[in-house]
């Protein structure tokens, strides 16, 4: 019996330890296959870099490094006033120029970009209003897939109504030192969002086509440094922003790394 017992407890450890492998294995294949890669295709000056991201469950994204991704990194270090814009040529394309005068520039080189062109001119004499400046029309969010919401507007009483609203999206922060519209003494009850800081924090956003013809998002304070654009009248053709009913939602900045929680103004037309 004894003897049994010797050859039996080895064998019912082998078979543990198999279990547990098989296990951690199973686990393994599980994390691997809840990560997808995502490809990136940016157009500048003619020339197409493919990039790719491997993206999480929870929607993180981190760039794969290669050739053109470090050209990437370059041209964004080398061009503080880079403009982005996606699907120009009605694609998931995306187009980097060196400032405003190389985007206006392929603009006018094409039907569709003139198009885009007489709405912008059209929107921006009508910008005096600053209706669009409403949570109506534009919602912001701190999180990826729309979670929380940012309140921009309706604790805000400190210069209020949609003036208010666009100058406290010329500059997101709340320090007083720069000026912000965001910022409240600290016995006031009108603190937007709070009191609390928003800006770089940006994660994903909406707007209402019905009344916004055009989002520029800005990387620094006062419409400076680069900026993404995003123009109702091209239709979104990938996955990662689209239309849901006459909104277009943008679930993750992260799809585009260098622009999650680094927006600090916002124009909307």
């Amino acid at each position: 019996m004894k003897k049994m017992k010797k050859l039996f407890l080895p064998f019912l450890m082998l078979v543990a330890m198999t279990y547990s492998c098989n296990q951690q294995g199973e686990v393994s294949e599980l994390k691997e296959s809840s990560r997808k890669i995502e490809k990136v295709n940016y157009v500048y000056n003619n020339e197409v870099l493919s990039v790719s991201y491997e993206v999480d469950a929870q929607g993180n994204s981190v760039l794969i490094e290669d050739e053109s991704a470090a050209a990437i990194r370059e041209i964004y270090a080398s061009n503080p006033e880079l403009n982005e814009v996606n699907g120009l040529d009605f694609t998931g394309n995306v187009y980097l120029f060196d400032n405003d005068y190389e985007h206006l520039k392929f603009l006018k080189s094409s039907e569709e970009g003139k198009s885009i062109l007489a709405e912008i001119e059209k929107r921006e004499s009508a910008i005096a209003d600053y209706s669009s400046y409403s949570t109506a029309y534009l919602k912001l969010y701190e999180d990826s897939y729309y979670g929380k919401e940012i309140d921009w507007t309706s604790s805000c009483f400190y210069r209020g109504g949609t003036e208010g609203n666009f100058q406290r999206l010329t500059n997101m922060s709340n320090h007083s030192s720069q000026n912000s519209k965001w910022w409240q003494p600290r016995n006031s009850a009108y603190r937007c969002n709070g009191g609390k800081n928003v800006n770089d924090r940006l994660s994903s956003f909406k707007f209402n086509t019905a009344k916004i013809g055009t989002v520029i998002l800005y990387k620094d304070r006062n419409y400076r440094g680069s900026k993404k654009y995003f123009y109702r009248n091209i239709p979104p053709h990938e996955s990662r922003y689209s239309f849901v009913g006459t909104w277009i939602v943008v679930p993750r900045l992260e799809s585009w790394s260098r622009w999650n929680d680094r927006v600090s103004s916002i124009k909307a037309y």
